[in-house]
């Protein structure tokens, strides 16, 4: 809901009055998209990305910039040839994280004193901080037989040097719609940001985090003290034909660097389970679940998780109307979220005490 209101936000930065005309190739390039954004943890500062494209070029160039809440006080935060897209404030809004040509980079919030973080071959995206700004979580698609990224790195130079490009398959799901999947994997890493050493949390594990397919923009989150993380991913052997995403937990005490993370599952539907988000007190895990298996267009509940007992309940069974993306109050006794209502999209509130939804 967070991202919705931002994005409402930023609309004017994109629209400008002009004569009316029937709408052209030219209009379609000259028009700018607005990407990933981020809200300053004080609420005073929104971060955007803005893709830029060149029909002479045949390219498109992405910068971050930065405005006021209000609207006013627009201005470039990282703005050069190369694209800088994923921009993330660190949790006490001091510096920002962002994404430039697949690695993760980090300034002040003036756009000075940058540093890279990452520098893994097979590049970094979709950033999140933990709560004391020291980690980070970022997910990267690699090769699962892999120890490490000069392995990757080999392994990837070998099939570009390699004069037989056949393959041979011997499972489903060898290309998700347009994207084929050349034998890589989604994985999750956890970074240091003082070190800037990271560690592949599912290695050797032929599984993706996040899910490849009908998860949310949202899977994978730190809780709040920062010890554990929730994540989305599919266990099934044969995704190609499975809806079952599930919701998993990792202690962060219990990695070990150089082995895969053991993990918990604690989702309990065979349909699509995802977006798992911590309540502001620690003591919840909300996420949206689906109950029946291999039904993409099944209806969305909510489940609420109690991390002390173990125990799950779901709100909005009898709601018809299917939950998707959702925040929790600051006093974790509601969850706001949206769902499609006749040609509409509207804002709900459930009371986590009473189940009532209005």
């Amino acid at each position: 809901m967070k991202k919705l209101l931002l994005l409402l936000c930023l609309i004017p930065f994109t629209i400008s009055s002009q004569t009316k005309h029937p709408l052209t190739v030219e209009d379609l390039w000259a028009m700018k998209r607005i990407g990933t954004f981020d809200l300053s943890p004080d609420g005073k500062t929104i971060a955007f990305s803005v893709t830029t494209y060149d029909m002479d070029s045949n390219k498109g160039n992405s910068d971050i910039f930065l405005v006021d809440a209000d609207g006013s006080n627009l201005r470039p935060f990282k703005n050069s040839e190369k694209n800088e897209t994923e921009p993330k404030f660190s949790p006490d809004g001091k510096k920002i994280a962002f994404v430039r040509d697949g690695q993760i980079y980090l300034s002040d919030f003036s756009g000075m004193n940058e540093e890279q973080l990452t520098d893994i071959s097979t590049k970094a995206a979709g950033i999140v901080w933990s709560p004391d700004g020291t980690k980070m979580l970022f997910k990267s698609s690699v090769y699962p037989e892999c120890l490490d990224d000069n392995c990757n790195k080999m392994t990837e130079k070998a099939k570009e040097d390699s004069k037989v490009k056949a393959q041979i398959f011997s499972q489903l799901l060898f290309r998700h719609w347009d994207k084929w999947r050349n034998g890589k994997w989604s994985h999750l890493f956890l970074l240091d940001v003082k070190t800037k050493k990271y560690d592949d949390l599912f290695l050797k594990k032929y599984l993706d985090v996040p899910p490849i397919a009908l998860g949310s923009d949202n899977d994978y989150n730190f809780s709040p003290d920062g010890k554990q993380i929730a994540l989305t991913m599919n266990p099934d052997t044969v995704v190609a034909i499975s809806t079952n995403n599930e919701i998993y937990l990792i202690n962060l005490d219990k990695i070990n660097s150089g082995e895969a993370a053991p993990i918990k599952k604690i989702s309990t539907s065979k349909g699509n389970d995802n977006q798992p988000v911590y309540s502001p007190d620690g003591k919840y895990i909300a996420f949206v679940s689906m109950k029946h298996a291999g039904f993409e267009a099944d209806k969305r509940n909510l489940v609420v998780y109690d991390r002390t007992s173990g125990e799950s309940k779901i709100y909005g069974e009898d709601f018809d109307r299917s939950v998707g993306q959702f925040t929790w109050s600051p006093d974790s006794r509601s969850i706001y979220f949206i769902a499609d209502n006749e040609i509409y999209s509207s804002v709900y509130k459930l009371d986590i005490a009473s189940g009532k939804i209005n």
